[in-house]
């Protein structure tokens, strides 16, 4: 027996249709495992940026631009929760 749960969403139209053609076209193996995969990038985005924050806390800064400017490059982020490209 597998560790999953079965879960409901609803996607813009656009973006099923994307997934499914990325799918289709053998980038996944299913519609389930790409949007896994994709919730799974995103929660390790954000475990960094949380662990990163939390860091600067203890020790009683703030994040300069420069560090923000320079975690948003190896977390492959352009902006304040967005993605890359």
């Amino acid at each position: 027996m597998s560790d999953t749960e079965s879960v409901s969403i609803e996607l813009p139209v656009h973006q099923a249709a994307q997934v499914r053609r990325i799918v289709e076209a053998g980038g996944a193996p299913d519609v389930s495992t790409y949007v896994s995969e994709a919730i799974q990038t995103r929660l390790d985005r954000d475990e960094a940026l949380s662990e990163l924050r939390h860091l600067f806390d203890r020790k009683g800064q703030k994040p300069s631009a420069e560090h923000l400017a320079w975690a948003r490059n190896v977390l492959g982020v352009d902006h304040e929760g967005g993605q890359g490209s």
